[in-house]
């Protein structure tokens, strides 16, 4: 991610540094937020895989081939060039797995149930165990020091 986003910056003509600059941010905190972005995607893919995975989602060459079809048609390119480019490349199998995380992302959007505001807030009002505990200050006792008070 990091590296895509200095191509990204490059392709603008923005130096890097210029970047953080212009931002005020410290290259620390461009690689912890990149860190951040990298690990709530991981976390995403890993979810729409368990869900592709419990629906038994599996993508066939000819709906690969349809939407390489669709897709050289849109752009106005010879499709059966297209799809036998994709074939011959490699990219099935990335189209395959795109293709199925695509459709479990589909999946879980229709069968979601949106909360109402007023739902939300009367769960966050409920009274839960760890809502009466305080954090209390956590005291060492060592051989020689006096017992914690």
């Amino acid at each position: 991610l990091l590296n895509g986003f200095a191509r990204s910056l490059e392709r603008r003509g923005l130096d890097p540094n210029t970047y953080l600059q212009l931002t005020g941010t410290t290259g620390e905190q461009l690689v912890d937020n990149i860190r951040a972005e990298a690990q709530q995607s991981v976390a995403r893919e890993l979810v729409l895989e368990a869900v592709a995975d419990k629906l038994g989602l599996e993508e066939e060459d000819a709906e690969i081939e349809e939407l390489i079809r669709d897709q050289a048609e849109t752009h106005g390119d010879d499709a059966d060039e297209a799809v036998q480019q994709v074939f011959a490349s490699g990219a099935l199998e990335t189209l395959r797995v795109d293709l199925r995380m695509r459709k479990a992302l589909d999946r879980v959007a229709s069968e979601a149930k949106r909360v109402p505001v007023e739902l939300a807030r009367a769960r966050e009002s409920l009274w839960t165990p760890d809502k009466e505990s305080s954090p209390t200050e956590t005291k060492l006792w060592t051989p020689g020091s006096k017992e914690p008070a």
